[in-house]
């Protein structure tokens, strides 16, 4: 690691550190009841109840087979797990920002490691959860037993790829075990099998979050919404207010009747769940093609986002900028013009300020030499 790169990522950190948060967070916002994180920004609670944690900006999580959440920490540069039972623990990271440069031993355990910015998360049947460090440029994997190995770098799919990975972002495991990641800065999506294959299933600008659903599907979340099945990988459309169906394919201009920009994507039983920016809302694709609102995203108290999804047999919201995660009861949706009653000015602040601070690291990174492309 550089010392620019060291530098700019301390630099990012202070700034999200330093946007104002609310004092306390509500238990609830409609259909959104509080998982984790009711303790405001910062670090503490393991050992103690989820609701009453203190998270920093966690900007990822994903749900084991046993109904364990993980929860990427992001600011806090920690992974941690909260068990069915609703207790809270760090699993990953020993709280230190500089993140792994070199080997990491057999048998080290995972809160003995620096993670940089612990972004998305996934889980394997086998219970494996997968971490991905984006400015590391490093995807690990943490086995049930607690200890942590590296599953993916910068060298991965060398001689195989075009080009070094660059940002590991989205992550997803399908059914056989393989790992999907999207390499944001290389516009595309890369598998890696259980062997140690690697190829290319997609490509797409700017590729986000990644779910895999009982059919094994991969679904792309890329601004627009994009679905992967076998070799072909087609945009997600929304002909009608409350249907949708598949369109084109990612090499064609974007649809004018797209589902809207989404951010993120998640699979729940039979229902795919996108965060959509443009309605500010949690949406629901059902499988016999209709399309609902399964959240409203402006009820009072809530962030300014961004936001993120994962999905077992819940479905979890996470609020960046607010430093907590919720469950989302999707029997009763919000309700859209919620009353807001609190100032919303530190939120659009913190939402804005948090986004550049992530973008300068991932632009520090793109410009950053490697030795893999001479």
């Amino acid at each position: 690691m550089t010392a620019n790169r060291v530098a700019v990522g301390m630099a990012a950190l202070l700034f999200i550190l330093a946007v104002p948060m609310p004092v306390a967070a509500k238990q609830n916002a409609g259909s959104l009841v509080l998982a984790a994180g009711g303790g405001g920004a910062g670090f503490s609670g393991d050992g103690g109840p989820a609701t009453s944690a203190r998270l920093n900006n966690p900007y990822g999580a994903a749900v084991a087979p046993d109904g364990t959440l993980y929860i990427a920490d992001t600011a806090n540069h920690r992974v941690r797990a909260v068990s069915p039972d609703g207790v809270i623990d760090t699993v990953a990271g020993d709280g230190t920002s500089a993140g792994e440069s070199g080997p990491v031993p057999a048998g080290t355990e995972g809160t003995a490691i620096s993670l940089a910015l612990p972004g998305e998360l996934a889980v394997g049947s086998d219970g494996t959860l997968f971490i991905a460090d984006g400015p590391g440029l490093r995807v690990y994997e943490l086995a049930p037993d607690g200890t942590i190995s590296l599953r993916l770098d910068a060298s991965t799919g060398q001689g195989v790829l075009d080009r070094p990975m660059r940002f590991p972002r989205g992550l997803a495991v399908g059914g056989d075990g393989t790992l999907y990641v999207s390499d944001r800065e290389n516009d595309r999506v890369v598998a890696i099998t259980t062997g140690g294959v690697v190829r290319v299933v997609a490509e797409v600008f700017a590729p986000n979050g990644l779910a895999v659903d009982g059919h094994d599907d991969l679904w792309v979340a890329a601004q627009d919404l994009y679905r992967v099945r076998g070799d072909q990988m087609l945009s997600i459309i929304n002909p009608q207010a409350d249907r949708w169906t598949v369109g084109a394919g990612a090499d064609q201009p974007p649809p004018d009747d797209a589902l809207g920009n989404v951010r993120s994507v998640a699979v729940r039983g039979t229902e795919v769940h996108v965060v959509d920016d443009v309605r500010h809302t949690v949406r629901g694709l059902s499988a016999d093609g209709t399309v609902f609102t399964a959240a409203d995203l402006e009820p009072a108290g809530l962030g300014s986002g961004p936001f993120d999804l994962a999905a077992g047999k819940s479905l979890y919201l996470i609020d960046m900028v607010g430093s907590r995660v919720f469950v989302v009861d999707t029997s009763r949706p919000s309700l859209p013009g919620t009353p807001q009653p609190d100032p919303v000015w530190p939120w659009f602040l913190g939402g804005g300020v948090a986004v550049a601070a992530l973008v300068a690291l991932v632009v520090v990174v793109r410009r950053r030499p490697s030795a893999l492309a001479k």
